[in-house]
């Protein structure tokens, strides 16, 4: 109420000025998906080993390994550090499994590489979705200097795209998939790489792995560098949402 009171004051004397409100990151991706959100975890905690999911669905995910509190991508909050060795994120649940849409959906999150990590000849995952070997979901980057590969799989069936990623700075990656539209598409830093896919079979199965910062708990291919606002959708992203999401 009072400040309803103070607003309308403001605006009798000439010197209101709008507040635009939900203008944070994560308010942005919360208005732009609402309840297409499976899962959001931001990675923004300073301490503990909970990824906590702030979607309003408490598909919270567990910590491994990983440094917390580094800096972010520049929206105000920090972000764990995976040490190509080690650190991991596991985000999996029976209750993730029960909603995990393989034929309609979007992977997303932003990644900054570690020293050296683009060039070190290993393989590295840094989204791992997977129901098995044949069907599965996967940002990485491989063991070729500066590509990275994005892939959705069904029935053992491959719709991949390779990309060039030569600079130590925030990317944002983002996969949709959709099988209704026959198309798989990928895009870094907001705009669409590669051609898209189509041809995609049927996903099989139910989701039996969900980690961030590797593709399993052993780890194998861990992640070296920085990861944040890693989220999943039901459905596939538009274009201009990813673009939206690629911008802090």
């Amino acid at each position: 109420e009072r400040g309803r009171r103070g607003m309308d004051i403001a605006r009798r004397l000439g010197i209101f000025q709008p507040v635009l409100f939900g203008s944070t990151y994560e308010r942005k991706v919360k208005n732009l998906f609402g309840s297409a959100l499976l899962a959001y975890w931001p990675l923004w905690e300073n301490s503990g080993s909970t990824a906590h999911d702030i979607s309003g669905n408490d598909r919270d995910g567990s910590y491994s390994g990983v440094a917390l509190g580094e800096q972010g991508i520049g929206d105000g909050h920090t972000c764990p550090f995976f040490d190509g060795a080690s650190g991991y994120c596991n985000v999996y649940s029976t209750d993730l499994r029960d909603v995990f849409n393989g034929s309609e959906g979007t992977a997303m999150i932003w990644a900054k590489p570690g020293v050296g990590a683009l060039t070190d000849g290993a393989a590295h995952d840094f989204v791992r979705l997977q129901v098995d070997t044949a069907n599965r979901v996967c940002i990485q980057k491989t063991a070729t200097h500066n590509n990275f590969a994005l892939w959705w799989e069904g029935a053992d069936v491959l719709e991949i795209v390779s990309l060039t990623v030569s600079t130590y700075v925030w990317h944002h990656f983002a996969i949709t998939w959709s099988k209704s539209a026959d198309q798989v598409k990928v895009y870094v830093d907001g705009a669409q790489s590669g051609s898209t896919q189509t041809g995609l079979n049927t996903w099989t199965g139910n989701l039996a792995l969900a980690i961030l910062g590797a593709s399993s708990s052993a780890p194998a291919f861990p992640w070296n560098g920085w990861l944040a606002h890693a989220l999943l959708l039901d459905r596939a992203a538009s274009a201009m949402e990813v673009a939206k999401c690629a911008t802090v």
